[in-house]
Protein backbone atom coordinates (compact mmCIF):
# COMPACT_ATOMS: atom_id res chain seq x y z
CA UNK A 1 0.00 0.00 0.00
CA UNK A 2 2.83 2.24 0.72
CA UNK A 3 4.68 1.49 -2.38
CA UNK A 4 1.19 2.10 -4.34
CA UNK A 5 0.66 5.45 -2.60
CA UNK A 6 3.93 6.82 -3.50
CA UNK A 7 3.63 5.69 -6.88
CA UNK A 8 0.50 7.64 -6.92
CA UNK A 9 2.18 10.61 -5.69
CA UNK A 10 5.13 10.61 -8.28
CA UNK A 11 2.33 10.16 -11.16
CA UNK A 12 0.25 13.08 -9.49
CA UNK A 13 3.84 15.25 -9.39
CA UNK A 14 4.34 14.30 -12.59
CA UNK A 15 0.96 15.27 -14.30
CA UNK A 16 0.97 18.37 -12.51
CA UNK A 17 4.20 19.29 -14.44
CA UNK A 18 2.63 18.10 -17.36
CA UNK A 19 0.04 20.53 -16.88
CA UNK A 20 2.29 23.52 -16.26
CA UNK A 21 5.17 23.41 -18.67
CA UNK A 22 5.66 23.62 -22.75
CA UNK A 23 6.04 20.13 -24.15
CA UNK A 24 8.48 21.63 -27.02
CA UNK A 25 10.73 24.56 -24.94
CA UNK A 26 10.82 22.94 -21.31
CA UNK A 27 9.67 25.89 -19.58
CA UNK A 28 6.25 27.11 -17.80
CA UNK A 29 3.18 27.26 -20.44
CA UNK A 30 0.83 30.03 -20.34
CA UNK A 31 -1.52 28.18 -17.73
CA UNK A 32 1.28 28.54 -15.46
CA UNK A 33 2.25 32.20 -16.59
CA UNK A 34 -1.45 33.10 -15.77
CA UNK A 35 -1.59 31.00 -12.37
CA UNK A 36 1.58 32.77 -11.01
CA UNK A 37 0.26 36.32 -12.29
CA UNK A 38 -2.75 35.50 -10.77
CA UNK A 39 -0.70 35.20 -7.13
CA UNK A 40 1.25 38.12 -7.51
CA UNK A 41 -2.26 39.94 -7.85
CA UNK A 42 -3.62 37.98 -4.65
CA UNK A 43 -0.42 38.51 -2.86
CA UNK A 44 -0.63 42.51 -3.75
CA UNK A 45 -4.06 42.43 -2.46
CA UNK A 46 -3.70 41.73 0.77
CA UNK A 47 -0.07 43.85 0.86
CA UNK A 48 -0.19 47.50 3.03
CA UNK A 49 2.54 48.87 0.47
CA UNK A 50 2.43 49.31 -3.35
CA UNK A 51 3.77 46.82 -5.24
CA UNK A 52 5.67 47.50 -8.80
CA UNK A 53 5.24 44.82 -11.38
CA UNK A 54 5.57 44.48 -15.02
CA UNK A 55 4.84 42.38 -17.84
CA UNK A 56 7.01 42.05 -21.13
CA UNK A 57 5.48 39.73 -24.05
CA UNK A 58 8.73 38.55 -26.80
CA UNK A 59 7.73 37.86 -29.89
CA UNK A 60 10.31 35.99 -32.57
CA UNK A 61 10.98 38.35 -35.31
CA UNK A 62 10.28 36.87 -39.05
CA UNK A 63 9.79 33.26 -37.32
CA UNK A 64 7.92 32.00 -40.46
CA UNK A 65 10.70 32.82 -42.58
CA UNK A 66 12.94 30.17 -40.35
CA UNK A 67 10.26 27.49 -41.20
CA UNK A 68 10.01 28.34 -44.70
CA UNK A 69 13.38 28.40 -45.49
CA UNK A 70 14.75 25.86 -42.78
CA UNK A 71 11.59 23.80 -41.86
CA UNK A 72 9.83 23.23 -39.14
CA UNK A 73 11.90 21.25 -37.06
CA UNK A 74 14.60 24.26 -37.31
CA UNK A 75 11.35 26.83 -35.88
CA UNK A 76 11.32 24.54 -33.10
CA UNK A 77 14.69 24.85 -32.85
CA UNK A 78 14.53 28.81 -32.82
CA UNK A 79 11.92 28.53 -29.99
CA UNK A 80 13.70 26.25 -27.98
CA UNK A 81 16.83 29.10 -28.52
CA UNK A 82 14.52 31.67 -27.06
CA UNK A 83 13.13 29.56 -24.33
CA UNK A 84 16.89 28.17 -23.27
CA UNK A 85 17.82 31.89 -23.07
CA UNK A 86 15.34 33.23 -21.13
CA UNK A 87 15.79 30.70 -18.89
CA UNK A 88 19.09 31.40 -18.13
CA UNK A 89 18.71 35.45 -18.16
CA UNK A 90 15.58 35.27 -16.04
CA UNK A 91 16.43 35.87 -12.16
CA UNK A 92 15.00 33.83 -9.23
CA UNK A 93 12.08 36.35 -8.39
CA UNK A 94 10.73 36.21 -12.12
CA UNK A 95 8.96 33.90 -14.58
CA UNK A 96 9.06 33.00 -18.20
CA UNK A 97 6.90 31.33 -20.61
CA UNK A 98 6.13 30.41 -23.57
CA UNK A 99 2.69 31.94 -24.13
CA UNK A 100 1.69 30.49 -27.37
CA UNK A 101 3.31 30.18 -30.89
CA UNK A 102 5.93 31.90 -31.27
CA UNK A 103 5.30 34.52 -28.34
CA UNK A 104 6.91 34.14 -24.61
CA UNK A 105 5.71 36.17 -21.39
CA UNK A 106 7.85 37.43 -18.54
CA UNK A 107 6.81 38.70 -15.39
CA UNK A 108 8.33 40.36 -13.16
CA UNK A 109 8.43 42.89 -9.67
CA UNK A 110 9.91 45.74 -10.92
CA UNK A 111 10.08 49.90 -11.40
CA UNK A 112 9.21 51.61 -15.58
CA UNK A 113 12.65 51.45 -15.21
CA UNK A 114 13.85 47.92 -14.15
CA UNK A 115 11.16 46.50 -16.46
CA UNK A 116 13.46 48.34 -19.67
CA UNK A 117 16.86 47.37 -18.83
CA UNK A 118 14.81 43.86 -17.93
CA UNK A 119 13.58 44.14 -21.38
CA UNK A 120 16.79 45.15 -22.93
CA UNK A 121 19.04 42.27 -21.07
CA UNK A 122 16.34 39.55 -22.74
CA UNK A 123 16.61 41.52 -26.49
CA UNK A 124 20.57 41.78 -26.67
CA UNK A 125 20.96 37.81 -25.08
CA UNK A 126 18.51 36.18 -27.56
CA UNK A 127 19.83 38.30 -30.20
CA UNK A 128 23.75 37.30 -28.96
CA UNK A 129 22.64 33.81 -28.92
CA UNK A 130 23.12 32.26 -31.99
CA UNK A 131 21.63 28.71 -33.57
CA UNK A 132 23.19 26.60 -36.25
CA UNK A 133 21.23 24.71 -38.50
CA UNK A 134 21.87 22.94 -42.01
CA UNK A 135 25.54 24.86 -42.17
CA UNK A 136 24.53 28.03 -41.41
CA UNK A 137 24.37 30.36 -38.49
CA UNK A 138 21.40 31.46 -37.74
CA UNK A 139 20.56 34.82 -35.47
CA UNK A 140 17.37 35.47 -33.58
CA UNK A 141 16.26 38.61 -32.85
CA UNK A 142 13.01 39.15 -30.71
CA UNK A 143 10.76 42.49 -30.56
CA UNK A 144 9.33 43.33 -26.94
CA UNK A 145 6.31 44.77 -25.81
CA UNK A 146 6.22 45.77 -21.69
CA UNK A 147 3.72 47.38 -19.74
CA UNK A 148 3.98 48.03 -15.64
CA UNK A 149 2.46 49.88 -12.74
CA UNK A 150 3.58 51.33 -9.43
CA UNK A 151 1.06 49.32 -7.66
CA UNK A 152 -0.14 46.33 -8.85
CA UNK A 153 -2.83 46.78 -6.46
CA UNK A 154 -4.35 49.46 -9.08
CA UNK A 155 -4.70 47.31 -12.34
CA UNK A 156 -6.39 43.95 -13.98
CA UNK A 157 -4.13 41.61 -15.14
CA UNK A 158 -6.46 41.42 -18.50
CA UNK A 159 -5.14 45.22 -18.92
CA UNK A 160 -1.27 44.72 -18.01
CA UNK A 161 -1.36 42.30 -20.57
CA UNK A 162 -3.68 43.93 -23.49
CA UNK A 163 -0.76 46.89 -22.78
CA UNK A 164 2.32 44.50 -23.07
CA UNK A 165 0.58 43.32 -26.63
CA UNK A 166 0.14 46.81 -27.80
CA UNK A 167 3.94 47.37 -27.10
CA UNK A 168 4.92 44.62 -28.50
CA UNK A 169 3.04 45.57 -31.81
CA UNK A 170 4.51 49.21 -31.75
CA UNK A 171 8.01 47.44 -31.34
CA UNK A 172 7.40 45.73 -34.09
CA UNK A 173 6.08 48.50 -36.51
CA UNK A 174 8.88 50.58 -35.49
CA UNK A 175 11.68 47.96 -36.81
CA UNK A 176 11.56 44.63 -34.67
CA UNK A 177 14.35 43.83 -32.55
CA UNK A 178 13.94 46.74 -30.20
CA UNK A 179 11.78 46.92 -27.05
CA UNK A 180 8.99 49.42 -25.94
CA UNK A 181 7.77 49.88 -22.13
CA UNK A 182 5.60 52.20 -20.76
CA UNK A 183 3.26 52.33 -17.87
CA UNK A 184 -0.32 50.85 -17.81
CA UNK A 185 -1.77 54.00 -17.15
CA UNK A 186 -0.74 55.49 -20.07
CA UNK A 187 -2.40 52.80 -22.16
CA UNK A 188 -6.05 54.60 -20.69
Amino acid sequence: LHQYAEKLEHKTDELAARATTDALTGIPNRACFDAFLQRCMDEAALSSRPLPFGVLMLDVDHFKRFNDSYGHPVGDEVLKLVAQTLRKVIRGSEISARYGGEEFAVALQCSRQGLEVAAERLRSAIENAKLQAEGAMLSVTVSIGGACVDDLRSVDAALLIQCADRCLYAAKRSGRNRAVVQLASEDE
